[in-house]
């Protein structure tokens, strides 16, 4: 779409005088990073507005933003944009988490989306339990099929899942056993999450960025969730990264093996090292291990937040592994980039996906959270 026509959508939706009946003014900074993905930092911009929240984009992309929609944000109470080209995934979201002057921080993808009644649930958990460090709800699926936005079953094994303890040792062991990605989109006391963020560097491999902010946390301390569903996970775009930011290809397996890699595997040891050391009954050789011992755990973890039950579609997977070993690959390549290719990969998700059509185990708040979510992305034209 052109983007002058979406800059007129923007002011005009942004200038529209909308009632909110919002009782809870949440003291919460959202931290959303971005890469090369303008229409997501302007649909985000469009959503969020007027929400009583503080929302910060930190834009990686090479060009910024244009001058047309950096206007239209500068109008906006609750929303700020910075360009911080050239700067890696940690740089962007520690200069973010930084940038919080408010009590609550959390971080967001520039394509997902948070409903407003969890994130209420979420930061009232915090403010009751003095010593838990991070709180997280639970999770939807968001993609669309010609054109339109469905919401479907996503994360159902973090219903009741929480990282209690009051011993580290222990919470590391329970929270890498069964690994979920809960910590790295949940609601952080600000300066616990500025603690943990202060020393994560940029590596070659792009899990590990989740994977360090999870063993930082639970070596800091507990996570719960809450009932409320508040993570709307987005599959409508592919992920885009800079070479910066490590490479999304090298799996964590791989990364581990890798010779080449041994210097920045020695120093990201080296460094979670200190950290554990610092607890105060770890020496350096046990506190390797016990490092060590997390690096096993998450390359024998078999969880995923998406259970897929479908037969026909696990057939489909390992049809097109198959398919992908072989020659075939560059037809089916060129095929997914075709109209009816994306066509047809919609459908199958569609198919294959358990719609959440029936939303009758939800309270009201978290049904009107989502009507109003679903409204917003069928009348925005992006």
């Amino acid at each position: 779409m052109n983007i002058n026509k979406i800059n007129n959508w923007f002011k005009n939706f942004t200038n529209e005088k909308k009632i909110h009946n919002f009782k809870n003014v949440l003291d919460l900074t959202i931290v959303i990073f971005s890469f090369q993905r303008p229409e997501c930092i302007i649909k985000s911009a469009a959503y969020w507005n007027n929400k009583p929240v503080k929302i910060l984009f930190i834009d990686g992309s090479e060009k910024i933003l244009n001058r047309n929609s950096r206007d239209i944000i500068k109008k906006l109470k609750n929303v700020f944009y910075f360009h911080l080209p050239n700067k890696s995934i940690p740089q962007r979201i520690n200069f973010g988490i930084n940038k919080s002057k408010t009590k609550y921080t959390m971080c967001q993808g520039d394509d997902d989306f948070y409903l407003f009644s969890g994130l209420i649930e979420a930061v009232k958990k915090l403010k009751k339990k003095k010593n838990i460090i991070a709180c997280m709800g639970q999770s939807l699926g968001l993609d669309f099929i010609n054109k339109k936005p469905y919401i479907f079953e996503y994360g159902k094994n973090l219903i009741n899942y929480s990282v209690k303890d009051n011993n580290f040792y222990r919470r590391l062991n329970l929270a890498f056993t069964n690994y979920l990605p809960a910590a790295f989109y949940a609601v952080f006391k600000t300066k616990d999450l500025k603690n943990l963020w202060v020393n994560i560097r940029t590596l070659s491999c792009q899990e590990l960025y989740e994977y360090e902010h999870a063993f930082r946390t639970y070596l800091a301390g507990s996570l719960i969730t809450t009932k409320k569903k508040y993570w709307v996970r987005s599959f409508q775009y592919k992920p885009k990264s800079g070479k910066i930011d490590g490479d999304r290809r090298l799996t964590f397996l791989k990364w581990i093996k890798s010779e080449k890699l041994k210097i920045e595997r020695d120093s990201l040891v080296r460094r979670l090292s200190t950290i554990v050391q610092g607890k105060g009954s770890f020496n350096n050789q046990d506190s390797k291990n016990l490092i060590y011992k997390t690096f096993n755990l998450i390359i024998n973890n078999k969880n995923s937040l998406y259970k897929n039950n479908s037969f026909i579609f696990r057939c489909l997977i390992i049809l097109k592994k198959i398919l992908e070993m072989f020659f075939f690959s560059k037809y089916l390549n060129k095929f997914k980039k075709t109209s009816y290719g994306i066509n047809v990969i919609e459908k199958i998700n569609y198919l294959n996906r358990k719609k959440l059509n029936a939303l009758k185990h939800f309270s009201k708040t978290e049904i009107n959270d989502i009507d109003k979510l679903l409204k917003f992305l069928k009348d925005c034209p992006i």
